[in-house]
């Protein structure tokens, strides 16, 4: 390790390699270690038989945030109707 260390060029440091066992740098992983592709889109809907997603990541993103607004502004009407504040706070969740 103190020679690891104290090794200032590649020669010093592939000397200590040498006596470990050659690998093939250029051999593909397994197809279970793969990385997916940068860009890859992945959905949380179920695939129908054909296999495809049924919907775009976009579509569930979408009515997330379509379940979340309409449940932030029922909770605003009815505390604003029982006395509270009409100061519409869930636009500052919402718009962001």
């Amino acid at each position: 390790m103190e020679k690891a260390l104290e090794a200032k060029t590649l020669g010093e440091i592939d000397e200590l390699l040498a006596d470990l066992p050659a690998i093939e740098l250029y051999r593909l992983p397994h197809e279970s270690m793969r990385r997916t592709p940068p860009g890859a889109r992945y959905s949380l809907a179920p695939n129908d038989a054909t296999g495809l997603t049924r919907f775009t990541p976009g579509t569930v993103a979408m009515g997330a945030w379509a379940v979340v607004t309409s449940a932030l502004v029922a909770i605003w009407a009815v505390t604003a109707v029982l006395g509270g504040t009409w100061f519409p706070w869930w636009a500052l969740v919402v718009l962001p």
